[in-house]
């Protein structure tokens, strides 16, 4: 006869063995992304949760710990604050600008990378396996951030840039470290990222609402103000959140262009944190909690949308 310890070392092993069906299930998804690959992946969870209901939590605590637990400690930490940390944090008037000139800058740059994505998916879009090798340059763009950016812009058009005698001709003199530099660096991550989120909307686009517009003798850029960008507002709304959070968040690039001088929210956390004459940490735990509240309120509409 099976003793109770061996028949729950038995129990517990086959539940571990059920776990791994999604697991393996979402391998597969990577290959093929069909109907049938989903319904493995709940049959499997629910096969699992039901031979053994503590693997389903052990999941899902591992998948959540690590968000919950960061955003749950800077909460207690902010609420344990002195009423003077928050009371220096609304009066003071460059945390204030900092704050604006992040939220300008994020929903500038995401305007205008929404416009210019759009601009160059109404040109169209490769077609087969140049599609795919296509939105995967657009997606290491959209990565290429911070440091190498920074130098790359600089080697462009900086003081000494390549391009510099270009703009001489023309009767230009600007660099890349004059003010509108930190956005044209903003635009160099952020405009391959709308590409890729509007890129499958515009796809979506029924082609035969463009045929009929050309009948109706529509020109191309009326159709896409009077049909296409109307039906395509709930992704346009969807994507300038999620570009916006991705502004807001960004902290390597405009700390690589401009230092402790520019005066974005990001960077003034780590300018409170390290301090001038004296660390501020209590400070920047507020302003992190804020940043936090920002982003999360950013994410779930954009979720919200895009239902």
């Amino acid at each position: 006869q099976v003793g109770i310890f061996e028949w729950g070392i038995l129990h517990s092993a086959v539940a571990q063995a059920l776990a791994l069906i999604p697991l393996v299930a979402v391998v597969d998804a990577v290959r093929r992304p069909r109907l049938r690959t989903a319904l493995v992946i709940w049959l499997g969870t629910a096969v699992a949760a039901a031979a053994h209901p503590s693997t389903l939590i052990t999941m899902g605590a591992l998948v959540l710990a690590p968000f919950l637990w960061p955003a749950g400690e800077l909460v207690l930490e902010s609420a344990r604050q002195p009423p003077g940390v928050w009371r220096e944090f609304l009066d003071d008037p460059s945390l204030a600008a900092a704050w604006w000139t992040m939220m300008k800058l994020s929903a500038g740059s995401s305007v205008m990378a929404l416009a210019l994505a759009v601009c160059l998916l109404s040109l169209g879009q490769p077609e087969g396996r140049w599609r795919q090798a296509w939105l995967e340059a657009c997606s290491i763009a959209a990565s290429f951030a911070g440091i190498p950016l920074v130098l790359g812009l600089g080697i462009l058009l900086g003081s000494g840039g390549v391009l510099q005698p270009l703009l001489a001709l023309l009767g230009l003199s600007w660099d890349v470290y004059a003010p509108g530099g930190l956005m044209l660096a903003f635009l160099a991550f952020q405009v391959p990222l709308a590409v890729l989120l509007m890129a499958g909307p515009v796809q979506a686009l029924d082609k035969g609402w463009w045929e009929a517009a050309a009948l109706l003798g529509a020109s191309p850029s009326r159709y896409w103000w009077r049909v296409a960008l109307p039906a395509l507002r709930p992704s346009l709304l969807q994507a300038f959140l999620l570009l916006m959070a991705n502004a807001a968040a960004s902290y390597a690039t405009p700390f690589a262009l401009a230092g402790t001088g520019a005066n974005v929210w990001a960077v003034r956390m780590t300018t409170v944190v390290s301090g001038d004459i004296f660390a501020q940490p209590e400070l920047a735990q507020a302003m992190a909690l804020l940043l936090f509240l920002t982003l999360l309120a950013l994410m779930v509409a954009a979720g919200w949308l895009g239902r």
